[in-house]
C-alpha cells in the first residue's frame, strides 16, 4: 500500500497541531513497517517557557465530498513540553490506524530530531529558527480581540464574539467565536450565501494553550479538537533528547524512516519510563509511586496537579525487579523485567505479545548529580524516621544558580534504609512544587511469576533476532 504526496494529510491541515520543520510526502508499508519519506522544509517555529505539561490531543473531522459523500477523519497525538520550551510530539501521519512519527523540537540546540525506530537513528534537522517566549501575564495579546462586525470590500461579514471564560480540565480558558458570511461568487464558487464558524478556547496560564476549537468550512469540513489526560508539570527529561542507543545523523535533503505500521507498537518502543529500582539481593519490597503537585502562577495562585500513579514496583530476595508504567493518552502502559540472574532485560509488548531482550549490562547507567559550574548545590542530613514501617534516612539538597537567572530548587529525599527505596520526595521551586509518595509499601516476597516472561510472548533480542528457547 502506498500514499502519495501530501494529501494524505491535507484534511486535518486546519487541526491545531505542533508545526514541524518536515513534512511526509509518501508512505509504503510492508508487512508490519511503514517505510516514510520525509522532506525538509523551513520554519519559523515558537514555543512557550515555563509553562511544562503533557497530553493528549484528539481530532475528530467530517469531511463532504461533492458526491455528498461523508468521510470521517479521526487522528490522535501525544504531546509534551518542558519548562524550557522543547517539544516532543508522537503523532498519526495521516488518519486513524495509521503509523506514528516522533518528532522532537529542541530551541535550547536550535534543531528538530525525527526518529527512525526501525533503524535506531534520530535524523537531525539542524538550522530550524525556534523562538521561546514566556507565558504571557493576564489575558493574553490573541485574546484581546474587541467583539463586533467587520465589512470587506467584496461584502465579506466577519462578526466576531466574546465568549467569556470556562474552566477546562481544571484550566480556565478564554473562548472565542469568528462567523465569516460569504456573499456568492466570493468562496470557491458559491452560488448562494454561505456561512463560516471558528470556535477556540485558549488558556494564557499555559501559554495561550488551545484547549479545544470547533471548525466549520461550508459545506466541506467540520472538525473538532481537544485535549485529554492533561498532567501539569515537568515531563521525563528523556523524552526531549534521542534514545542513548540511535544514531544521529544530520539530515539537509529528503530521507527516510521505517517506523512500525502498529501504532500501540511504535509507542511502546519509544517510550521512556525513567529509572527504575536497583537490582539489590536480600531486600524484597513491592509499592507504587504517587505523584501530586501544583504549579505556583504569577499572581500567586495555585494551579493543581492531579494525583496520578508514575509506576509500580516489586523486587524479590534474588534482586529480580519488575516494574510497571500505567499507560497515558494513545500510549499503553510498559513493564519492564530485570533479571539479574540471567543477565537480561525484559520489556514486554502486551499489545503483539512480545518480550523485547537486552543484556543487563548494556543497559546505560543512571544519570548522576554531576558537578554543574553554573548552580551551587549543598546537602544536609535530615535524621532519620519511620516511613511505613521501615527506618528511612532523609537528605535535604539546596540548588542554587551563581548568576541572577535560574531558579533555586529545594529536594528533600527519604529512603528505605534497608531497601534503597524512595519512599517520599518533595521538590520545591518557585514556580512549582511536586511530591512523590510511595503507596502500599510492603517489604513482604512477590510472587516469582512477577519476574517471569509470559510463556506465550515471542522473544527478541536487540538485534532482531527472535529466541526460541527463553532463558
Amino acid at each position: 500500500m502506498r500514499w502519495s504526496g501530501i494529501l494524505a494529510v491535507a484534511p486535518i491541515a486546519l487541526f491545531p497541531v505542533a508545526l514541524c520543520a518536515q513534512q511526509m510526502v509518501s508512505m509504503q508499508t510492508t508487512g508490519d513497517t511503514a517505510v516514510i519519506t520525509v522532506r525538509i522544509k523551513e520554519l519559523t517555529f515558537t514555543t512557550v517557557s515555563g509553562a511544562p505539561y503533557s497530553t493528549k490531543r484528539i481530532t475528530n473531522g467530517v469531511q463532504t465530498r461533492p458526491d455528498g459523500t461523508r468521510i470521517m477523519q479521526n487522528q490522535t497525538a501525544l504531546f509534551y513540553r518542558d519548562s524550557a520550551g522543547r517539544n516532543h510530539t508522537e503523532q498519526q501521519v495521516a488518519f486513524r490506524d495509521s503509523p506514528y512519527m516522533v518528532t522532537i523540537m529542541d530551541p535550547i540546540l536550535g534543531c528538530e530530531y525525527v526518529l527512525d525506530p526501525g533503524n535506531k537513528i534520530a535524523h537531525k534537522l539542524a538550522g530550524v529558527v525556534i523562538r521561546t517566549v514566556p507565558v504571557p501575564a493576564g489575558k493574553s495579546q490573541a485574546m484581546r480581540i474587541e467583539a463586533g462586525t467587520v465589512t470587506s470590500a467584496d461584502k465579506v461579514v466577519t462578526r466576531t464574539e466574546d465568549l467569556g471564560t470556562r474552566t477546562i480540565l481544571g484550566m480556565t480558558a478564554y473562548g472565542r467565536k469568528t462567523t465569516t458570511t460569504y456573499p456568492p461568487g466570493t468562496h470557491q464558487g458559491n452560488d448562494r450565501e454561505v456561512t463560516a464558524e471558528f470556535e477556540s478556547w485558549i488558556a494564557p496560564a499555559m501559554g495561550n494553550l488551545v484547549v479545544s476549537s470547533r471548525t466549520i468550512e461550508p459545506g466541506t469540513l467540520e472538525s473538532n479538537f481537544s485535549l485529554a489526560d492533561v498532567v501539569i508539570g515537568e515531563p521525563l527529561a528523556s523524552l526531549f533528547a534521542p534514545p542513548p542507543d540511535y544514531r544521529v545523523i544530520e539530515e539537509t535533503s529528503d530521507f527516510r524512516i521505517s517506523v512500525p505500521r502498529n501504532p500501540a507498537a511504535t509507542v511502546t518502543k519509544l517510550s521512556s519510563q525513567g529509572v527504575t529500582p536497583a537490582t539489590i539481593p536480600n531486600a524484597p519490597f513491592s509499592g507504587s509511586m504517587r505523584a501530586t503537585g501544583f504549579q505556583i502562577q504569577p499572581d500567586g495562585s495555585h494551579l493543581a496537579r492531579p494525583e496520578q500513579t508514575t509506576h509500580s514496583a516489586w523486587r524479590d530476595s534474588q534482586g529480580r525487579v519488575r516494574t510497571e508504567w500505567p499507560g497515558r493518552g494513545i500510549a499503553p502502559g510498559g513493564v519492564e523485567i530485570k533479571d539479574p540472574t540471567s543477565g537480561y532485560i525484559y520489556n514486554l509488548d502486551f499489545v503483539n505479545h512480545v518480550a523485547y531482550r537486552s543484556a543487563l549490562s548494556s543497559q546505560p547507567a543512571p544519570a548522576t548529580n554531576a558537578a554543574n559550574a553554573d548552580f551551587i548545590s549543598t546537602s544536609d542530613s535530615l535524621g532519620t524516621q519511620q516511613i511505613s514501617g521501615v527506618t528511612a534516612n532523609g537528605v535535604r539538597t539546596t540548588t542554587a544558580p551563581k548568576a541572577a537567572t535560574g531558579q533555586r530548587k529545594v529536594s528533600e529525599i527519604w529512603t528505605a534504609r534497608n531497601e534503597g527505596v524512595i519512599l517520599l520526595e518533595k521538590t520545591t521551586t518557585a514556580t512549582d512544587e511536586s511530591t512523590l509518595t510511595m503507596k502500599n509499601f510492603s517489604t513482604r516476597e512477590p510472587d516469582s511469576s512477577q519476574f517471569q516472561v509470559p510463556a506465550t510472548y515471542r522473544i527478541i533480542d536487540e538485534f532482531g533476532n527472535q529466541i526460541q528457547a527463553k532463558k
